[in-house]
Order: structure tokens, then sequence, then C-alpha cells
């Protein structure tokens, strides 16, 4: 194994292993590749590390790393693309990189071995030889990629705290009397008004307040009715009003970052997309945009299987004999994940209107009992299809109509403009969207 403590000048290949304190660069030269000379930069004890980099670099090179997060990515990147005319960084995945680490260098995993491995992969590429895997790095893509996770993430902290709220709301309606508990909806009303003790919510009902619809009076009455006029403590009752006020402030975090993933969609970058898996029965932006962050914003270039693995529903096969212990991933991308099993719920639940998906799982329980699972999988499969889509989601049997995602009716229908270029038209809203 060969060991270098400096790196030569005018490097035209070269290979990042990418971690949190230090870089493992790795250029080929005559020797195997198993051997060729792996230099360690640790930016702790080697502040200067950036400028021997781009000193070394030749004009043009090709360097391989991996897809380690954007906050490690993005500062190498920036380095080579401001300091070095015409540089190429290329991605592998940690499949693909594994898997070439394993044919050409070793089996043992250590970074300088994964740096050899990145090294060969972008030697490979000089030589126009492609391997899967193996992409051209989009720094404005993943920019956009980040910023959705971004949302999702404040999207799920929110959410959390949303659950959080409400059922602190619930302890306290339990903690002025019981039967409010079950009744939480109605006794926010009551909160709003300032009424939060029982003999408050009673004399309320006595004013008859005159903002309020009868619907809503009426279930106000009948849940004043359940309930003793109890006094209770003025520090309790103005700590359920506080927590009422920062329930609703969560609310409008809630709506706001909804928006603010919404327009994200709405984007050049993602627009496409977003407009095509709109046209699935129950879609939603919080899944689209879960789904375009697990892919990397590259959702065109996944096959079925490999969509399935990132959204955690690809089976792990383990059998022995007459023994089968397959059981479902628990890998992938959590929001992804998520998204896919409420998205799955909704279609197969009563409220759903008639849908490819409902359809497949009631075949599905008269044979299985994992007849959600198998429904959740085609789902997946749905999404990746409709995604490479142009027309987007087209219902079975019905190939010229297709759902418009203005007026949410399944009476789009595909025809060609007056040039004589395919577009999507819908007769009831008149809307039109052509097709890239």
């Amino acid at each position: 194994m060969t060991k270098s403590t400096a790196l030569p000048q005018n490097l035209s290949i070269i290979g990042i292993d990418i971690g949190r304190h230090s870089i493992d660069v790795c250029y080929p030269d005559a020797n195997d590749p198993q051997r060729w000379p792996v230099v360690k930069f640790t930016y702790k004890s080697n502040p200067d590390w950036w400028l021997e980099l781009i000193a070394a670099l030749a004009p043009g090179a090709a360097i391989c790393a991996e897809p380690t997060g954007w906050h490690y990515l993005h500062p190498i990147y920036n380095l080579l693309h401001q300091n070095i005319p015409g540089v190429i960084l290329l991605l592998a995945n940690h499949t693909a990189s594994a898997h070439i680490r394993a044919a050409h260098i070793s089996t043992a995993k250590t970074d300088q071995m994964d740096a050899r491995a990145l090294a060969f992969i972008a030697q490979a590429y000089q030589a126009s030889v492609d391997f899967r895997g193996v992409r051209a790095f989009d720094a404005d893509l993943l920019g956009e990629v980040l910023a959705l996770r971004t949302l999702l993430n404040e999207h799920q902290r929110i959410k959390k705290q949303s659950v959080r709220f409400q059922n602190q709301l619930r302890q306290y309606a339990h903690s002025m009397f019981p039967a409010l508990a079950d009744h939480v909806e109605t006794y926010k009303f009551f909160i709003e008004r300032g009424a939060a003790a029982p003999i408050e919510m009673k004399e309320l009902v006595l004013e008859k307040p005159g903002d309020l619809d009868g619907r809503r009076f009426r279930h106000m009455q009948r849940l004043a009715d359940k309930i003793p006029p109890l006094k209770v403590p003025e520090v309790l009752k103005n700590n359920v009003i506080d927590h009422l006020h920062r329930l609703k402030a969560n609310e409008q975090d809630l709506e706001n970052i909804h928006e603010s993933i919404t327009q994200a969609l709405l984007s050049p970058t993602f627009e496409r997309i977003y407009a095509r898996l709109s046209t699935i029965p129950g879609a939603f932006p919080i899944a689209i945009a879960a789904f375009l962050v697990a892919t990397n914003g590259l959702i065109e270039q996944f096959d079925a299987n490999t969509f399935k693995a990132v959204c955690g529903v690809n089976p792990q096969t383990k059998s022995s004999g007459k023994k089968d212990g397959t059981k479902m991933s628990k890998t992938g991308y959590r929001p992804a994940m998520n998204a896919l099993w409420t998205w799955t719920m909704y279609l197969v639940s009563a409220p759903a209107p008639s849908n490819a998906i409902a359809t497949y799982y009631k075949e599905k329980q008269k044979t299985s009992s994992r007849a959600f699972y198998a429904a959740r999988s085609k789902l997946a499969r749905m999404v990746n299809a409709v995604a490479k889509s142009p027309a987007g989601y087209r219902p079975a049997g019905n190939s010229n109509q297709i759902l418009c995602p203005i007026c949410e009716e399944a009476n789009m229908r595909l025809t060609k403009d007056a040039e004589g270029n395919p577009i999507l038209e819908c007769p009831n809203c008149e809307s039109i969207e052509e097709l890239n």
C-alpha cells in the first residue's frame, strides 16, 4: 500500500473521500489500483489543505466523490469549480462505489480504499467508460433539493409540535371536566371567547353570542349542558387560554410551511414533475416534495425498484428451506416512507373516490394478509411511472383522459394545438397544459 504526504502537480484524475474532519485524496499512478497513493488532509491540523489541492489539479480534471451530504460536499465543489477551469465533479452513489471497490480495489472498507475506488471511477470516466450510479454533480439542483429538504424538516417539526399542543389541550380540557376532553374542537370556541372554566361556559351559552351561527351554537349548548357550573383557579384558566393561542400560532406556521413547500414545487426545476404527480388521485404537495428529496430531484432517472428502495417498500428477502423470513425494509428516506403510507391509507379508505389502488387492494385482500403492503408497493410503482410520463396519470381503460390538476376531475384530453404540438386540454375548466 503506497502512502504519500503531498500531491504531485498537474493531476487530471483524483478520487476524494470526504469526511467531517478530513478528506482522503487518491490519484492514479503506474501501480495497480490497490496500491494507488492516497494523501490525507485534516482540516484542523492543515488549514492550508485547499491551497495544495487546487495547486495540484490540471484544468479539466475529473474528480469523483460520494454524495456525503450537501454541507460536506458543497465547499469542496465550490472550491474546485471556482479555481479549476473546466473541472468535472462526478458523484458515485454508495452502492456503485462499494461494488467497484470490492471488484477492483479491496473488500475492506476504509477511507483510503474508498478514495481509490473513486479515483478508479474518475479514470474510467476519462476513458469514456460509464458506470451505473455515477452522475455529474449539479450544484443548482442539489441546492434546490436541500432547500426542499429543509422545508420538509421544518414541516415535520411543526407537525410534531402541533400534535403535542393538541394533546396538551386535551389534558387541560380534562382538568376542567372529563366531558370536555371528548369535545376539544367545540371547547376551543369557548376558550376563544375567554370562557375556559365550566361556569363561564354556561354563562356564555345563556348570553347567546351573536357572532355564532346556529349550528355551532347548538354544539356549544349541548356541551355546556353536560358539565356542572364549576369554578377553577384563575391561573389554570389563563394557562388554557395562553395554550390555545400557542396552538393557533402553530397552526398558522403549519399553513405557512405548506404554502412554502407548494411554492418550491412550482419552481422551474420541479414544476414539471409536480404537475405530473398531481394528476394521481389523492396526491398532496408534502408527498411529492418528499419523493423529490428522496431521489435528489432525479426521480425520472430512478427505475421502479430503486425508487421503491428509497421509499422503504423493498422487501428484505431471507429464506432457508421452507422457512421464509422475508420482511419489509426499514431503510429509506423517512418523510417519503411516511408520505407513501399516508397516501396509500387514504386511497384504500372509504372516503376516497374509486381508484386503481383501492381496486387492487380489495382484490389482494381475498388472497393475501399483506394486501396493504402490496397496495403501497403498487402506488410507489405508479408514482415512479407517472413521474416519467409527460401526459401524467392515465386511469385504466381511459387512455384518452387524465385528471385535471385545476378542477380535479378526470376529464383532461390529449389533443393538439394549432401547430400540431401535443397538449392536454380540459373541456370543463378550459385549462391547457403543454407536454414537455
